[in-house]
């Protein structure tokens, strides 16, 4: 009887070493991903609401595939102050398993290393990430537009502490790039000949100056030999031509602008006086539902100026830009 015992005993040593080698006999199958490198591009303005949305995420290695993000940040939208952090999940190809012990371990472009943690087995790796301060990104210019004969003028855009602008006659540049300390540009210097100009703008952010935002391109205004003759006048004696003293000006059709060189803005944006204007493809301004580059703008039925920080008649709110908020 006692010998019987000790068989069972070595037979049940045996089974229970065979069962605890089998685990690793399994992970040896799998192969290990000692490190992983992401490229992370933020989308995230301020004033969007905050939701699962607002990242670009990508990786060139085959051995994990990027799953959902979620952000950690309270609250219901972005403020410029601002530091979005979000939990990246990453999850192993089939054969393969996470093995990172170090942070150095995990590589990242557009945004810094918090911590990781491993699920699943270690077939899942959860990254928490943070990126750079909403301070340092700069916004899109949504309009341009002219307030006087030379006076240039655009919509700000959040994050901007400058603005590039380029003037052109013709389709060519005149002079090279200028920086504007505000909203507004003064071309007197550059509008002297005749010729149909334009100009591009873009914003610069006020703490990274290399953080520079999108150009964009303004509506055109043609100048005739007379009006280049007063430009170059003004310009000589040191002295500006204002801001706009066009005119209002109904017909059949309904209302449009006439500048004080005789010119008007066709499917564009224009400020006048301290509003701003929609004017479609025929010169008339437009009133209601306007959309611009990828955003929804509202326009007063009666009046035509862009609503900002209020609700529209049908509802929507509209922000300090006029922009929809979805």
């Amino acid at each position: 009887m006692i010998r019987l015992k000790k068989v069972l005993a070595i037979l049940l040593t045996g089974g229970l070493l065979a069962g605890m080698t089998a685990v690793p006999a399994i992970a040896a199958n799998r192969q290990k991903i000692k490190s992983v490198s992401l490229t992370i591009k933020s989308e995230i303005q301020v004033g969007d609401e905050i939701r699962s949305d607002g990242l670009e995420i990508e990786t060139s290695s085959a051995k994990y595939t990027i799953g959902d993000y979620e952000f950690n940040n309270s609250g219901f939208e972005w403020f410029e102050d601002d530091i979005p952090e979000a939990k990246v999940y990453l999850h192993a190809a089939e054969g393969y398993y996470f093995a990172l012990t170090r942070a150095s371990d995990v590589k990242l472009t557009g945004a810094s290393y918090v911590k990781a943690v491993k699920e699943d087995s270690s077939e899942t790796l959860v990254l928490t990430v943070k990126l750079p301060s909403l301070a340092e990104n700069v916004g899109e210019i949504q309009s341009a537009g002219w307030s006087g004969t030379t006076l240039a003028s655009w919509a700000e855009a959040t994050g901007a502490g400058s603005y590039e602008v380029r003037i052109y006659r013709d389709g060519n540049p005149v002079g090279g790039s200028k920086k504007a300390d505000s909203n507004t540009f003064d071309f007197i210097a550059s509008m002297g000949r005749p010729g149909k100009y334009e100009y591009k703008v873009r914003p610069v952010n006020k703490i990274k100056t290399d953080k520079k935002g999108e150009w964009i391109t303004s509506s055109s205004v043609t100048i005739d030999s007379a009006v280049a003759e007063q430009i170059r006048n003004a310009n000589a004696a040191g002295t500006t031509l204002g801001v706009n003293s066009g005119e209002w000006i109904q017909d059949s059709t309904g209302w449009w602008y006439r500048n004080s060189d005789g010119s008007y803005t066709k499917n564009n944006w224009q400020k006048i006086g301290e509003e701003w204007f929609f004017f479609g493809d025929n010169g008339y301004m437009k009133t209601g539902w306007i959309e611009w580059n990828g955003a929804w703008y509202y326009c007063d039925a009666t009046r035509g100026n862009m609503l900002v920080n209020t609700q529209t008649p049908d509802g929507f709110t509209v922000n300090a830009d006029g922009v929809m908020v979805q």
